[in-house]
């Protein structure tokens, strides 16, 4: 009998299922990193980097909340796109929009995070979601005025 052959043992059959046990656990966690990440690409990453960060989470939704009221009072009136060159980190500038919005949040910012880090992370993601959601909203606000003529 070689060692490739399965074994008549009673011994040999407990370890075959130990070591099918073994794997099938390896694949359950497999399967679930590959889902893990799959989520972490299909939701643009915010509810994956939302539990990773869940100490912060209060405080980014504080963050968010102050800028999307800063968003609609003082931006969207004059702006319905945003500049091509807003997603640049440009604290020497004051009249940037990463300079003006994260000057508004600065203190609300989670300690783990530096002002530029939670800028490109969390902030350009929020920013450019905003002015689509808002744009498309706006939009089919007209199309149903437009339908009842």
């Amino acid at each position: 009998m070689s060692a490739d052959e399965p074994s008549n043992h009673p011994g040999g059959n407990v370890a075959l299922k130990l070591e099918n046990e073994g794997l099938k656990r390896k694949v359950g966690k497999l399967q679930s990193n590959i889902k893990a990440m799959s989520d972490f690409l299909n939701n643009g990453g915010h509810a994956a980097r939302k539990r990773r960060k869940k100490g912060a989470a209060d405080e980014i939704d504080a963050c968010s909340a102050v800028v999307e009221s800063i968003l609609l009072s003082t931006s969207w009136p004059k702006r319905k796109f945003l500049p091509k060159t807003w997603k640049e980190w440009k604290p020497e500038n004051p009249k940037s929009t990463s300079s003006v919005l994260i000057g508004t949040i600065e203190k609300n910012i989670p300690s783990c995070f530096t002002n530029e880090v939670f800028w490109h992370v969390y902030m350009t993601e929020l920013c450019g979601k905003w002015f689509v959601n808002r744009r498309n909203a706006d939009t089919s606000r007209m199309k149903a005025l437009h339908a009842c003529k």
